[in-house]
């Protein structure tokens, strides 16, 4: 996990120092780019790691890529010279896409996130990231260190917590809930998005497949399961989606 300061403002509200979380952050990476500036000057460093990126675009990278981007993104994180947040984050970008892990994505979320100068679109990448990996972990089991990081973050910086739901707003409309008896399957439309809507789907139908027939017209019965599902909903998805919203979208259908 990565450590995240805080700081007092004037109104007495504690929110995220990102400037300082940032330099913590920036420090986790300190030994791997202490390692390659031993052996290699900046300048040979800055048209090596050019080359690896022209590489990675055309799609004619070695196996190895993946741990030479990351020691890239240290080089454009770390290095006086050459530094570039905006190009460590591009590298960073494609290293997740190279090894397609929950783990990538959380952190490429934290990057954009705390990253110096950082734009609406770091920001807005930063959420889709956390809500990825966080699905991702979900899939894996064990510890959800996106989740983690989602309710730390959003319970200090309120502009995030909104654009997060925010990001996930108007999506019912997408999907159809058909259940018949003890059977029950998801119709999604095949439009771009989903959001929320796909993961309350998901997770309601993976309870409700469960019950039976006669327990399906319970209404109190089923209102306690659904309250059990609820909690089974990842915490992005609870910013978007209240508990009675939940409750009505699963009881319409």
């Amino acid at each position: 996990m990565y450590e995240l300061a805080k700081r007092k403002q004037g109104d007495g509200r504690i929110v995220i120092d990102k400037k300082r979380s940032f330099m913590l952050f920036s420090e986790t990476m300190r030994d791997e780019y202490e390692s390659i500036v031993l052996d290699e000057s900046p300048d040979l460093l800055h048209l090596k790691f050019e080359s690896l990126l022209s590489a990675c675009a055309e799609g004619q990278h070695d196996e190895d890529a993946p741990d030479l981007l990351l020691k890239a993104v240290a080089f454009y994180v770390l290095d006086s010279e050459y530094q570039d947040f905006g190009r460590a984050a591009e590298l960073m970008r494609i290293t997740v896409e190279l090894l397609d892990a929950p783990e990538g994505l959380c952190l490429l979320g934290l990057f954009n996130y705390l990253m110096p100068d950082q734009t609406q679109e770091d920001i807005e990448s930063s959420v889709r990231c956390f809500r990825k990996a966080e699905l991702g972990f979900l899939e894996q089991g064990g510890d959800n260190h996106a989740a983690t990081l989602l309710e730390e973050i959003s319970s200090f910086d309120e502009d995030f917590a909104s654009l997060y739901a925010a990001l996930d707003g108007g999506q019912d409309a997408r999907q159809q809930v058909v259940i018949s008896g003890s059977n029950a399957k998801t119709v999604v439309k095949k439009e771009e998005g989903g959001g929320a809507w796909v993961a309350v789907t998901n997770v309601a139908l993976g309870v409700l497949s469960k019950v039976s027939a006669e327990k399906l017209n319970d209404p109190v019965f089923m209102r306690k399961t659904l309250g059990k599902a609820y909690g089974l909903l990842p915490f992005w998805v609870k910013l978007a989606v209240s508990e009675d919203l939940f409750f009505n979208f699963c009881f319409d259908r």
